[in-house]
Formats: C-alpha cells, sequence, structure tokens
C-alpha cells in the first residue's frame, strides 16, 4: 500500500501557481511518496510531474478510502497567509509556507506545463502582423467589483498614458479585465478561461501586470514581465525575474491596506472599505523605460 501525501490550496488561482513551487519542494523532500492535491482550480496542476493526482474537494468520491484509511498519509492542510512570518515579518510566501510544512525551500520556482495543441490554439488565436502588448491593472477577484478599488490596481489614467505609447510603438495591446471594468482607450479586452489564458502568455511580447494570477503565470513561464506594486510589494508576493516597480510613496494609513487586505481575504476580519485614491503611485515614463528593458 502506498503512503501518500496530501496537500491542499484553496484559494484564488494565484495560489494555486504559487503553490506548485511549494509541492516541488515537497516532491524533492519525500521523492517516493506520492502526492495528491485538493484544489479549486485543478486546471492549474495539469500535467504536472511532481503530483500524483489532483481533486477538486467536491468531487473527491472514496477520498479518505483512497488516500487517507490506511493511516500513513501526510496530510498538509495549511495555510500561509494565516501566518505571522508572512503577514508581520515580511517572509515571501514560498518560504512561508514551506516553513509551515516543516520541509526546506530551496529556491524552488513556480511551474505550469501546456501540451502542444494548447500551445498551438493560443498561438493561432493570438496571430497577427504586430506584436502583441497585454496589459492587466484590474484584479481578477470577484469580491470587490469594480468601480470599488482594489489596493493592488493600477491607476487607470496611467494605464492609458502607457497603452497609447505602445500603440503609438506598433503595438496591438490586449487587456486582460474583469466583468464590469471598462477597458482602456485602443484595446482590445482578452477573455479566457485560465488555461488558455496562461498558454497565450509566451505569444505575447511585453506584458504589465499588477500582483494578480497573470503575474505568477508569467513567472511560472519564466517570461519577465513589469509588475506594478501599491502597498503589497514583490519580496514577499513577487518573482525576480518581473521588473518589479514600486509605488513612489505609500501613506502609513495605506500601507497598513497591506496586511488588512491578506487578513480580510483569509477572514480574520469582516470585509472593509477600500482606500479611496491610487492617483500618484507610478508613473507612465518609468513603466516604459521598464517595458523596454523585457
Amino acid at each position: 500500500m502506498k503512503n501518500y501525501i496530501i496537500f491542499e490550496s484553496i484559494g484564488e488561482a494565484s495560489k494555486d501557481i504559487l503553490a506548485t513551487a511549494v509541492v516541488a519542494a515537497l516532491h524533492h523532500t519525500y521523492p517516493e511518496m506520492p502526492i495528491v492535491v485538493t484544489s479549486l482550480h485543478p486546471e492549474i496542476w495539469l500535467h504536472n510531474p511532481d503530483i500524483y493526482r489532483v481533486y477538486r474537494p467536491d468531487t473527491a468520491g472514496y477520498f479518505y478510502d483512497d488516500y487517507i484509511a490506511s493511516g500513513t498519509a501526510k496530510i498538509f492542510r495549511l495555510d500561509p497567509y494565516h501566518t505571522d512570518a508572512f503577514l508581520t515579518k515580511g517572509a515571501h510566501i514560498l518560504e512561508a509556507w514551506c516553513d509551515l510544512i516543516g520541509i526546506p525551500y530551496k529556491g524552488e520556482q513556480p511551474r505550469l506545463f501546456l501540451t502542444a495543441r494548447e500551445q498551438e490554439v493560443a498561438q493561432k488565436m493570438l496571430a497577427g502582423d504586430k506584436p502583441i502588448f497585454l496589459i492587466q491593472i484590474h484584479g481578477e477577484g470577484n469580491d470587490m467589483p469594480y468601480p470599488l478599488p482594489w489596493s493592488r490596481n493600477a491607476e487607470v489614467a496611467v494605464a492609458d498614458e502607457v497603452v497609447a505609447a505602445m500603440l503609438n510603438d506598433g503595438y496591438r495591446v490586449l487587456q486582460i479585465a474583469p466583468p464590469g471594468a471598462p477597458l482602456l482607450t485602443g484595446v482590445t479586452q482578452l477573455t479566457l478561461d485560465n488555461r488558455l489564458l496562461i498558454a497565450a502568455l509566451p505569444y505575447t511580447t511585453k506584458r504589465l501586470f499588477i500582483d494578480s494570477f497573470p503575474q505568477h503565470a508569467a513567472a511560472a513561464l519564466n517570461l519577465p514581465s513589469v509588475v506594478l506594486w501599491n502597498t503589497f510589494d514583490e519580496t514577499r508576493h513577487g518573482h525576480a525575474l518581473h521588473k518589479n516597480i514600486r509605488p513612489k510613496e505609500t501613506p502609513a494609513a495605506e500601507a497598513a491596506q497591506d496586511i488588512i487586505e491578506q487578513a480580510r481575504l483569509t477572514q480574520m476580519i469582516p470585509p472593509h472599505e477600500p482606500i479611496a485614491t491610487l492617483t500618484g503611485r507610478h508613473d507612465a515614463t518609468t513603466i516604459l523605460k521598464a517595458l523596454k528593458k523585457i
């Protein structure tokens, strides 16, 4: 009878992408134990060689009998977003997660695996005679819909300046935007499921993101991108291969939003009114210079 590892990642798809690095560290630590993942986003785990199976929690019939009843499984149902190391001590989420489950973190990075068919479909979908600039300035979460500003969102006026410059340079501009958010001037909205969006990333030339799903997916595919930060920063939730641009100024009251937001997302405190403005954090000149370097 096999001794399994049960690993749970419950949250947004961004969290699952990060979790692939933690599972890689688990696989390095316990190479003989098959890893079974439970996730709300099983599509993130498809074709991942570090795992044995992936299940949604609501479709895992006979899960206990198959993997736990023997009493020899290692079960990791732990959330790093609840930890003091991440919330207040400044640890990167991957380090905090590995420390929480008691394994060494040796620099493992997120990984995503695409089929040849997925890549072919994405390539045909994005085919054209212009290079593609992909931009995302609104978060993918549904709990704080537009026009309420998410603390990680980018300023629309600045994004419009960047888009205008990229259009002038001959780029086709695609924007990832949630339902209800207005599109930037001159862009085409890109609305894809997670797998196809991941597959599309390698066929874009320049990318500008906030701290959300696409920046993690781009890192997992080794695609340097420009990432804008507001009250959060890359030292705890980002990736070194990106051009990470921190805000010019973050007032103390809004800097606290970083911790407050994480507490809200982990249900430690109830929802609250988001910050009122995001103006003055970034400028188009700095962003355009960073885009030229990737």
